[in-house]
């Protein structure tokens, strides 16, 4: 596990984080956890099908609640800059969570060409966002027109 993780996290240095390596990371992580609670259970015997299966869900709520294509996107644009790969990689891989990294980056993006791509993917995000009836509602789409609309208005004021 160890072994695994030490290469993912050079994985993530060299090329970056992607939700994948998030997904790995954080199975390691559940694994290392259930693994632990075997060999507690080798010495103490308790219920370690409801550890296990207490460990997994708790771990999977933390994991789906934590945003990861956010997580990867922020991790991105501050580690590596806001290269042709990363815009690009925000724009058409990660989710509505990524556009607001984007919105904040927007400016950064080093390729005009990429950056008038941003826009509209941003306003594309916006559109999408914007006709959304509460039984549609989505957190992540709230704080992403937030996020786009900021930023456009602090273009706007340029």
């Amino acid at each position: 596990i160890a072994s695994s993780a030490c290469r993912m996290i050079m994985y993530v240095q060299a090329y970056g984080m992607t939700f994948l390596r998030i997904l790995v990371l954080w199975f390691l992580l559940v694994l290392t956890v259930v693994l632990s609670g075997s060999l507690i259970y080798v010495f103490k015997s308790f219920d370690l099908f409801r550890f296990c299966c207490g460990v997994s869900l708790a771990m999977w709520l933390v994991f789906a609640y934590a945003r990861p294509d956010e997580l990867a996107a922020r991790y991105n644009a501050a580690e590596l800059g806001m290269t042709r790969g990363t815009a690009e990689n925000m724009m058409w891989e990660l989710s509505e969570d990524a556009a607001v990294v984007l919105a904040r980056n927007v400016d950064a993006i080093c390729s005009d060409v990429l950056r008038a791509e941003a826009e509209e993917k941003l306003e594309a995000v916006l559109r999408h966002a914007r006709y959304r009836d509460f039984r549609s509602f989505n957190l992540s789409m709230l704080r992403a027109r937030k996020a786009i609309e900021l930023s456009a208005a602090g273009r706007g004021a340029e």
